[in-house]
């Protein structure tokens, strides 16, 4: 655990004892932080080139639906670019992130990598550095802008031509360019990225952590960690690393572990609880919560499997299912949260924390429909995230509900009305994935 407290020991176990770890080394290392996310653009750029052309790559021939030897699905065009987007990525990222936290975000993202070139060249022409106006940074745009483009990649049927898929992703490419041009570095990242502002929730349960050895940090008179150096810019979350308590916000970019001086070491990446944080929860956010809730109600409206459900028009499953989770979620709270003993505020704040590990699970398998259909393993694998996914909320809702309602026969009314929603979704699942064979209607 090296020089680690040993109260913050109990909770948190870092990586090595100095920078001369070959973690550290290699995270440190300007070869490696430069190749690593070029590589990641370039292969994007090469995948984006087959959509747009398209080009026939392998088995992958443009012609009919995706196949790949004996696997399928009719839902994508067989193109490279569909291959590797929906059926490798897209639900890799989720569960990577669930593992290892947002190292995606700060080490793989060609998005990250252009919006630091546009940011620079902006400063050179006069243009950049503008702080990101103060009803943006609030926490509402992230999960609103992930709401909006899940919403158009289903209902333009994105994910069924790589064309399409190439155009959304070259619009968030402009769009991303832009911000970084004109706004002060890490903007992007940090207040606009849908993709980021998804994965931000998921990272929450990751037992991967950063952490300072405050006891070290506080003989540091420099702070390079905060202010940057030659070697590396500050925080592009604009984060203190000596107060991180929670993951949500840090991108894993381990700008801070290379500011770090070598003999100080004080920044380390380590293991914990997965999970652990959100135990309290520490740092409940209004938004996020409701982030949560909503996203249960989409994911029913993407990953449903009712033939009556399927004869809606898309604007009207979405729109129809995200107000009811949400009318939902806040008269549950507002229940619960009264028997508790807390305000409404605190209660939407704190209680979407248990739902997360079940509204993850049917992410992977509403999102993942494409990987999962192509193997075809969606009802094996719904069962199993399913389980998990309960089991892991429930875990979560105990601790909660007893740090807020104490124990006893209030924090049992209290758990009440959780527990029935619980149920209730994963029973709705359930029915949809696991009353024998999944029937898809889209």
């Amino acid at each position: 655990v090296g020089r680690l407290p040993s109260a913050a020991a109990a909770r948190f176990r870092a990586i090595g004892d100095s920078y001369a770890h070959p973690l550290y080394r290699a995270l440190r290392s300007r070869r490696v932080r430069t190749i690593v996310p070029a590589a990641t653009l370039v292969l994007f750029v090469a995948i984006l080139a087959a959509a747009l052309l398209p080009l026939e790559i392998g088995p992958f021939d443009n012609r009919g639906a995706l196949r790949l030897g004996s696997f399928s699905s009719a839902d994508s065009q067989n193109n490279v670019f569909d291959f590797l987007m929906w059926v490798i990525w897209l639900p890799l990222l989720t569960l990577g992130t669930v593992a290892f936290g947002r190292v995606w975000c700060g080490y793989l993202c060609p998005l990250r990598v252009t919006t630091e070139w546009a940011h620079r060249l902006g400063a050179r022409l006069g243009r950049g550095g503008g702080r990101v106006a103060a009803p943006l940074r609030l926490g509402w745009l992230l999960p609103s802008s992930f709401l909006l483009v899940t919403f158009l990649v289903k209902w333009l049927n994105v994910q069924g031509t790589a064309r399409a898929g190439a155009f959304l992703f070259l619009a968030i490419f402009a769009l991303a360019t832009a911000i970084g041009f004109f706004s002060r570095r890490g903007a992007w990242c940090r207040y606009f990225c849908p993709v980021g502002g998804w994965l931000g929730r998921a990272t929450r349960l990751s037992p991967l952590a950063l952490r300072a050895d405050r006891d070290v940090c506080a003989t540091c008179v420099d702070k390079p960690c905060l202010k940057g150096s030659e070697l590396a810019g500050r925080c592009p979350a604009f984060l203190n690393p000596l107060n991180l308590e929670t993951n949500r916000s840090c991108i894993k970019c381990a700008d801070c572990i290379v500011n770090c001086p070598p003999e100080r070491s004080a920044l380390k990446l380590g293991w914990r609880l997965p999970g652990g944080e959100l135990l309290e929860p520490r740092a409940p956010d209004l938004w996020e919560s409701l982030f949560v809730a909503s996203l249960i109600g989409m994911y029913m409206a993407a990953g449903h499997r009712s033939p009556t459900l399927a004869t809606l028009p898309w604007p009207a499953l979405f729109a129809g299912f995200v107000a009811v989770a949400m009318l939902v979620y806040v008269a549950v709270c507002a229940l619960a949260g009264g028997i508790a003993g807390m305000s409404l505020r605190s209660s939407l704040s704190t209680l979407g924390y248990l739902f997360l590990p079940l509204e993850l699970a049917t992410a992977v398998i509403a999102f993942g429909d494409d990987s999962l259909g192509f193997f075809g393993i969606a009802q094996p694998a719904a069962i199993v995230l399913l389980a998990i996914g309960f089991l892991w909320s429930v875990v979560l809702g105990v601790s909660i509900v007893r740090r807020q309602a104490g124990s006893g026969l209030r924090a049992l009314a209290a758990a009440t009305p959780l527990a029935v929603t619980l149920v209730t979704v994963l029973m709705i699942w359930l029915s949809w994935y696991a009353a024998g064979g999944v029937v898809d209607v889209s």
